[in-house]
């Protein structure tokens, strides 16, 4: 069964007026029945929970353009499982433009990768928000050790 989010279940409206901030986890990014069909960006959303293995630039790119559907996302908390690949050539020319991304623009402040090891993946993906994330104020890494 595949996972879909469907941002239409996210309407500010039906919030209670207080809640300020909802956070969001999404299943394994790799898995082939994960899927995502957006109709719009989810401006709800301010703090986002990935798990990645970092394998190859189809998933870092499959992430990068996953944080343009959350505009308002001011903490990305992402859980690096372990994975061994030595071919890094397997990522490629991944990034796109993180001027296009929203949330790098205006609003990302925290990042914190778990079980971070300093893959070739890892280190790119890390790089590329750290680059791109304008009002980032900390990025956080920690190994599973």
């Amino acid at each position: 069964m595949a996972a879909k989010k469907c941002p239409d279940i996210f309407v500010k409206d039906a919030l209670p007026p207080k809640v300020r901030k909802v956070a969001l986890t999404l299943p394994m990014l790799h898995s082939p029945n994960f899927v995502i069909t957006p109709k719009r960006p989810v401006s709800i959303i301010t703090t986002l929970i990935l798990n990645m293995k970092f394998s190859d630039g189809e998933e870092l790119r499959k992430a990068a353009n996953m944080l343009g559907l959350f505009p308002c996302l001011q903490v990305l908390q992402i859980w690096c499982l372990a994975f061994e690949w030595t071919d890094k050539h397997a990522f490629g020319q991944w990034q796109p433009a993180a001027d296009t991304i929203t949330c790098l623009n205006e609003r990302l402040k925290y990042v914190e990768l778990h079980g971070y090891y300093g893959t070739t993946g890892e280190v790119q993906f890390a790089g590329f928000l750290m680059a791109g994330a304008k009002a980032l104020r900390a990025m956080h890494a920690n190994t599973a050790r």
